[in-house]
């Protein structure tokens, strides 16, 4: 939305804070298109000190992105807010991980506009842009989805819908178009199983993570069988039957075109001068009508089989390699960095071109040699992009750690900005709304702020050894009783952190694989538990971790240290318990890792969060 002069807005201060007022303000004055401000004077608001300076006509240069819609539209803008909140109440948490893939596997092979989102509370929602659209071009009745409970259509036509509405919508589309999802997820299974065979997954180096690398990539193979299991048994077993012989003929006919090849290649490099005018003028011109002639076979077109950066629509059977990429990347080896624009943000296990951006971006930085063996990385993303996601998936893990570890020896720090990406160097196929910046340098020298910018801190703090499979709940128990110093009581916005993990100096780790089991377990510790089934995950919380069933209760019970306030924190789920803290808004973070030659402990922490605790409009402010 580009703001007009003499036109008022709602201006929230927190953009994802989706429970916060809106603020009613006026542009006076657009500022230069470099500095990306405009002026505004504030006519209403709540934050602090905002009554005097709507009484004393107060001004003030602010990012435009803040301004989240018309005053004349923020009633419409809050009921959505509203609905959005309710559906993902009602939504549930997909049974495991493998229900969800299977959902998005369909949505995937039909129309990559439909997929589902987790919200921060860990619930699968549904999500289907331009609703009555992608509805009408597959003939199928609007009214009777959004007559799903809690299902609605946002003011910019965007469908939303819970995880039982989403599982329902794929077995629909399975019954309509049960080929191409078939073809496209089994393309997906030969995939793994190539990647599986070939430890290629993670494109790792050689070494001690060879194996650990191939078992990852096995793992995701026999999670992508299931997939093809559950989406054979949504599109039926007459289809699949008939769907097997279909691909058994087609499989013959390739052998019988490579065979044919050969041998016409054999006896031109075998026979005499005449004979090869002879067979040029029948075998060939036969051999060319057998594999020209013949309609083409309806094999999906992987974006991987063409040049990086491709502009192919992995939906579609034709190339078009005169068409715009749907994404660049930018490799410099002067200053050790990589930069990608991309029309969509990469997404765990992407499909498609999306899976080719991803390993094509795993190469440029396979290409980056640090200058020093002190490598720190900084990962940064810039969108508009609001949505719920957490920050370190989409810079780090939907990559891959093993992409990384040798960029950061000595530490990472990663960054979501809210802001319009800088522009690409090309054209791409759509908005180029997705930016990435990941760039190798020395390691920075350690300056964690004072205690003004400080929500909470805590002293050193030894801890067993950590791994990338190292669960929350580890450093939930050993943070939750240790004394910390909470410096805000309550804080609902975005925040950072930084950290420093001492380990000894012949340790070998990917500092990566580390962030995901820190974060889960720090932000964990900095929340209260509403209450829900406290019983039972107490019972399963103590067979983890030793500690008798009343302390676990009494530990997630504890107001004192819950700087994040109340919610359902934990749940059971399978054999195990889910945690489910606020960590999306977790939007900076910084990890500094120091070898050492002498403790008596594994693993020592020393850790602070670090945000502004001012809850009132800044200029340029920056999340």
């Amino acid at each position: 939305m580009k703001p007009e002069v003499g036109k008022t807005y709602g201006y929230r201060i927190a953009i994802r804070a989706k429970r916060q007022p809106l603020v009613l303000s006026i542009v006076v004055k657009l500022g230069p298109p470099k500095s990306k401000q405009v002026r505004v004077q504030w006519l209403s608001g709540e934050y602090e000190g905002m009554e005097e300076w709507r009484n004393g006509g107060m001004e003030e240069w602010i990012n435009p992105l803040y301004l989240l819609c018309l005053w004349e539209e923020h009633d419409i803008f809050l009921r959505d807010e509203i609905l959005l909140l309710r559906a993902i109440e009602a939504s549930h948490s997909p049974h495991d991980h493998v229900e969800d893939q299977a959902v998005n596997e369909v949505f995937a092979a039909l129309a990559p506009s439909i997929y589902t989102e987790f919200s921060s509370r860990k619930n699968s929602i549904l999500v289907i842009e331009q609703f009555r659209d992608k509805m009408g071009a597959w003939n199928i009745e609007t009214e009777e989805w959004t007559a799903e409970p809690f299902a609605f259509v946002d003011k910019q036509g965007t469908y939303y819908g819970t995880f039982a509405t989403a599982i329902r919508l794929a077995q629909k589309l399975c019954q309509m178009f049960p080929e191409r999802v078939l073809r496209f997820t089994r393309n997906e299974l030969r995939q793994h199983i190539e990647e599986s065979r070939t430890a290629q997954h993670f494109n790792s180096d050689s070494g001690f993570l060879d194996r650990q690398d191939q078992m990852l990539a096995a793992d995701f193979r026999r999670e992508q069988e299931q997939v093809v299991e559950i989406l054979h048994s949504w599109c039926g077993a007459d289809f699949v039957a008939q769907q097997d012989r279909l691909e058994e003929l087609e499989n013959e006919m390739a052998r019988l075109r490579k065979l044919l090849a050969g041998t016409l290649d054999w006896m031109q490099h075998t026979a005499e001068q005449y004979q090869l005018r002879w067979l040029h003028a029948k075998y060939i011109a036969t051999y060319k009508e057998l594999t020209g002639g013949l309609p083409p076979l309806a094999k999906q077109v992987r974006a991987s089989n063409k040049r990086p950066g491709s502009g192919v629509d992995y939906n579609s059977p034709v190339v078009n390699d005169n068409a715009p990429p749907p994404y660049w990347i930018r490799v410099s080896q002067s200053d050790s960095t990589v930069e990608l624009w991309s029309t969509a943000r990469l997404p765990f296990e992407p499909k498609g071109w999306m899976r080719q951006m991803r390993d094509d971006l795993r190469q440029a930085l396979h290409q980056i040699r640090p200058e020093t063996d002190k490598s720190f990385l900084q990962a940064a993303y810039i969108s508009t992009d609001t949505g719920y996601f957490d920050t370190e998936n989409v810079l780090l893990y939907n990559m891959g750690v093993a992409a990384f570890k040798h960029l950061c020896l000595h530490g990472i720090s990663f960054k979501h900005t809210v802001q319009v990406p800088p522009n690409c160097p090309v054209t791409l196929n759509g908005e180029a709304a997705h930016f990435y910046r990941y760039k190798a340098t020395p390691t920075p020298t350690l300056s964690l702020t004072d205690d003004n910018d400080t929500i909470a801190k805590w002293p050193s703090t030894a801890c067993p050894p950590l791994t990338q499979s190292t669960k929350p709940h580890v450093l939930w128990g050993l943070l939750r009783q240790q004394d910390a110093t909470t410096i805000v009581k309550e804080w609902s916005g975005t925040f950072g952190l930084e950290l420093t993990l001492s380990v000894p100096r012949d340790a070998v780790i990917n500092t990566v694989g580390l962030v995901k089991p820190l974060l889960d377990g720090i932000v964990s510790a900095f929340h209260t538990h509403d209450g829900s089934r406290l019983s039972d995950v107490a019972n399963r919380l103590s067979s983890m971790t030793g500690l008798p069933p009343a302390r676990i209760e009494s530990l997630l019970m504890e107001s004192d240290k819950a700087v994040f306030g109340r919610t359902r924190l934990i749940y059971p789920h399978g054999q195990g318990v889910q945690w489910a803290p606020n960590d999306h808004l977790c939007v900076e973070a910084t990890l500094h890792v120091e070898y050492v030659d002498h403790f008596e402990r594994a693993v020592i922490l020393r850790f602070q969060y670090t945000i502004c605790p001012k809850l009132r409009p800044t200029n340029g402010h920056t999340i």
